[in-house]
């Protein structure tokens, strides 16, 4: 099934997008825990949301089909047996091995891979399967076109903004002392004092 306006498509039986629930995380039956998200090939693997993702392309898997594709991406050095897969991912519960061809198949099939002429997971005669794509972490998704001229419009406003606050604030730091008018003593007390005291007299001869 596809979401045309969200690209997506889903696994059969799988959960929408979203936390995965009813499984618990990966390796909870004593083996070693894999990063959250991991590169495998062109696809980024979300073990968290059950999902894989190529560009804007989201696809949605099964909690077990996950599980599966993690295991084979953590054991990538060797063939990994589907006796093995069914000890560790299908415990205490009564299946066979079709049970793990079904799932490599879906596997396959969301990974647009094939058994013929095989990307992701190639199939070893008699003794199990091996992922054959690279493995790694996922690097940094490139902000967009747009998205950086918001981003650096943004920056440029921050800048400015603290730009004149600081204009402003030595401003107000380095001008004198504003001094009205009517504070301003009159000017009569301003002209030079006058001596109004009597002139000496001179004694008679």
């Amino acid at each position: 099934m596809t979401n045309r306006n969200t690209a997506c498509i889903i696994e059969p039986g799988a959960e929408p997008l979203g936390p995965q629930a009813g499984f618990g995380k990966l390796y909870s039956y004593g083996q070693s825990m894999t990063p959250s998200v991991v590169t495998i090939g062109v696809w980024a693997v979300d073990r968290d949301t059950n999902s894989i993702r190529r560009d804007e392309e989201t696809r949605k898997l099964q909690p077990l089909s996950i599980n599966v594709l993690l295991y084979l991406a953590e054991h990538s050095d060797r063939v990994v047996t589907n006796q093995e897969l069914l000890d560790t991912l299908w415990p205490r519960r009564v299946v066979g091995d079709d049970a793990v061809h079904r799932r490599i198949a879906n596997l396959r099939k969301m990974l647009g891979d094939s058994s013929r002429d095989p990307k992701y997971i190639r199939t070893v005669s008699k003794r199990g399967y091996r992922l054959i794509a690279s493995v790694g972490h996922p690097v940094a998704t490139p902000v967009p076109g747009s998205a950086r001229r918001r981003l650096g419009t943004t920056a440029v406003a921050a800048i400015l903004i603290i730009m004149a606050v600081f204009i402003a604030s030595q401003s107000q730091r380095y001008s004198p002392p504003y001094q009205s008018v009517n504070s301003l003593p009159p000017a009569d007390s301003l002209s030079p004092a006058v001596d109004s005291s009597p002139a000496p007299q001179c004694p008679e001869m």
